[in-house]
């Protein structure tokens, strides 16, 4: 996981989770224009591939995994 990129968040303290109203992870938003139009929790490869367009998604985990 980069460390060093600018859209890379330090959540230490769970402000910013608590203000998205997380309470599981892996979750996966999608923000548009500042708004969160659709988010997915837990590990589901086929829905993260559907979710963003992009395929083969952590090959080396397993297909499933609930948050």
């Amino acid at each position: 996981f980069p460390t060093e990129a600018d859209w890379v968040v330090d959540d230490t303290d769970l402000a910013i989770s608590w203000s998205l109203d997380l309470d599981a992870v892996p979750t996966l938003l999608r923000i548009e224009g500042g708004v969160e139009t659709a988010r997915t929790t837990g590990w589901d490869r086929d829905r993260w591939e559907e979710f963003t367009g992009v395929s083969n998604l952590g090959p080396d985990l397993p297909p499933f995994k609930p948050g």
